[in-house]
């Protein structure tokens, strides 16, 4: 049976799981952050890698255990089928920390991802030298 899905702004997608948080400005934060990208094709990312949906459960399992619990954002492309939205945020929630550290943040949507700025980033600045004794 073929189902047609509404490809909706994240937003429309229900309201994301008790617990989230909503990402409000572009400021970097000196926690740990991952990006979780949902696609409007249904392909996902990882911080800029193609990954599946066993191991976004995996991924997500493991930093719930971590101290402290790494931010978790997802972003999900303009497009992006409701239940493939809803489906996502569910995986995580349930692998997750979600409800307990607040530690799920909605990303908001965005046109287009550019491959390119997904993967880069901004190194570490050098370490100051050493003074001599």
């Amino acid at each position: 049976m073929l189902s047609l899905q509404a490809a909706a702004y994240p937003g429309q997608c229900q309201r994301a799981p008790q617990g989230w948080v909503e990402q409000t400005d572009d400021t970097r934060s000196r926690v740990v952050v991952n990006h979780v990208n949902l696609y409007s094709d249904g392909a996902l990312h990882w911080n800029g890698s193609d990954i599946d949906r066993a191991q976004l459960a995996q991924f997500v399992h493991v930093i719930s255990v971590m101290r402290p619990v790494p931010l978790l954002i997802l972003t999900v492309e303009h497009g992006a089928p409701c239940d493939d939205v809803v489906a996502i945020r569910s995986l995580m929630f349930d692998q997750g920390d979600c409800a307990n550290n607040h530690v799920c943040v909605n990303g908001g949507g965005v046109a287009k991802f550019d491959p390119e700025a997904e993967r880069s980033f901004v190194p570490a600045p050098p370490a100051p030298p050493r003074r001599q004794r």
